[in-house]
């Protein structure tokens, strides 16, 4: 009899325990109906102590018991990281952690209660929505390591929400800041999600795929993958044939490919419709003087100063123009011969050449205006007044050299 006894005594133990992990659930649960968070916390963190004991004794609670554990500790926890004062991420992001492990201990039960399902999601997303907006605080930080890894929560996160909740505004902030972070590997993995999905928005917008592809390319370009950069901008073309963006990122990669033949030509296309860029004319003057083609990069220069008149690459390369047209002036009287009934010819030149010797000055004075002491602009002026016989004024650049 006493055997008999001490079983039921047993068993009744067993049941008064898990009867009270549920009893403290459900008034825990009571009191965030009543979003009283305070007494809901105390009352599930005794709950946490009794499924503890009950599990230590091998007789876990019934699946609603842990639903209802679940999703009340995520929301208190969910409520209190909507209370952390301003300005207090760091508690805030535990907060947020701690309640997406408790959704996601739920979600993993796969307890059928619409209600409770219903509030565990809609609980869910918002913390999501909370990681990305903290995201956000820590970019502005420039923290991007842990921006990035809270917005790769709140991805995960809204995939557990399911197909219907695929948030495009969280993988383009996610592919900003792996590229800010320098991780292009990662920055290209989640770009691929927006091309992938071209009909969705992005917080009500269009999914802009002319600037996902020209990212992806200059994410490509980046990692110094040339030739793929190249293709997706290629294939970019066909969609988008008159895009400029697409355009000014081929000229990146061409740049750093130093394909001159290929700028010069994407630049004489671009040139044709894009008339206030500056660095388009100036870039298409250098090529034209390194291919010795001097009447273009006069015409290219001068394009570039009627954008604006006080840059340094178009008053560089204005100087440089009228330098090289003063040597063929004397390149052209050198050939001519040296007698006597060539002195005309020969005074002309010089007065020729002089004329340009001095436009080309006054570039390059007016370029050092900007650029005080620039070694590359003096030198220039030296020659010229070399050639000048200004032996006056090639000392005083030698002055100026020297103290520079």
């Amino acid at each position: 009899m006493g055997k008999i006894i001490i079983s039921i005594v047993f068993i009744a133990s067993l049941v008064s325990v898990q009867a009270q992990g549920c009893r403290s659930v459900n008034k825990g649960i009571s009191a965030v109906n009543l979003n009283k968070i305070n007494e809901a916390q105390s009352l599930f963190e005794n709950a946490e102590k009794n499924i503890k004991e009950a599990e230590d004794r091998d007789q876990p609670l019934e699946a609603k018991c842990y639903a209802k554990y679940y999703y009340g500790s995520g929301h208190v926890a969910l409520e209190q990281a909507n209370r952390v004062p301003k300005g207090d991420l760091k508690t805030t992001v535990e907060l947020l952690d701690k309640a997406q492990d408790f959704f996601s201990e739920f979600l993993l039960l796969s307890y059928e209660d619409k209600s409770f399902t219903a509030k565990t999601k809609a609980d869910l997303e918002a913390v999501a929505n909370q990681q990305k907006n903290i995201a956000v605080d820590y970019f502005n930080k420039a923290d991007y390591e842990t921006a990035l890894k809270l917005l790769e929560k709140a991805i995960v996160n809204k995939e557990k929400l399911g197909a219907n909740h695929l948030d495009l505004h969280a993988y383009q902030n996610a592919s900003l800041i792996a590229s800010a972070s320098g991780n292009f590997e990662k920055a290209i993995e989640y770009i691929d999600v927006l091309i992938q999905n071209p009909q969705l928005k992005i917080n009500n917008n269009v999914n802009n795929q002319e600037q996902n592809l020209t990212r992806k390319a200059n994410y490509l370009l980046r990692l110094g993958n040339f030739e793929k950069a190249l293709s997706v901008l290629d294939s970019a073309s066909l969609i988008f044939p008159e895009s400029v963006l697409i355009k000014r990122e081929k000229l990146k990669i061409f740049s750093e490919l130093n394909d001159d033949d290929s700028l010069m030509d994407l630049l004489e296309e671009l040139t044709k419709t894009v008339k206030d860029d500056v660095q388009f004319f100036t870039i298409l003057g250098r090529i034209y003087t390194k291919k010795g083609y001097s009447d273009k990069a006069y015409e290219a220069y001068h394009s570039a100063m009627e954008i604006d008149s006080k840059n340094k690459y178009a008053l560089f390369g204005m100087g440089a123009y009228y330098v090289n047209k003063s040597n063929e002036i004397a390149a052209n009287y050198n050939g001519v011969g040296k007698l006597a009934s060539n002195n005309a010819s020969k005074s002309s030149t010089i007065e020729e050449q002089n004329k340009n010797f001095d436009k080309a000055i006054y570039f390059f004075n007016k370029y050092l205006e900007l650029d005080p002491g620039d070694k590359e602009a003096l030198d220039a002026l030296k020659k010229i007044y070399i050639a000048k016989g200004d032996e006056e004024k090639v000392t005083e650049i030698n002055n100026q050299l020297i103290k520079d």
